[in-house]
């Protein structure tokens, strides 16, 4: 599993794009499609900071893939 830290809901888009990035240069393999309890994702989205009353450009949040090593 790899996850990438990043803080602004505004940048999530380039925070998927900087992950994959790192996952095609660094020759992994992400595992691909899984079914969830809410359906197929390919990766997940997590609010670290949720417990705490913020404006989305001050959310922290974490973008996980399951990843082949």
């Amino acid at each position: 599993m790899r996850f990438f830290r990043f803080k602004n809901l505004d940048n999530i888009g380039n925070a998927w794009e900087h992950l994959w990035k790192w996952i095609r240069e660094n020759k992994y393999e992400y595992i691909g499609m899984q079914k969830g309890d809410h359906g197929w994702c390919n990766g997940f989205e997590e609010q670290v900071n949720w417990y705490e009353v913020k404006a989305p450009d001050e959310w922290i949040l974490e973008l996980w893939v399951q990843l082949r090593g």
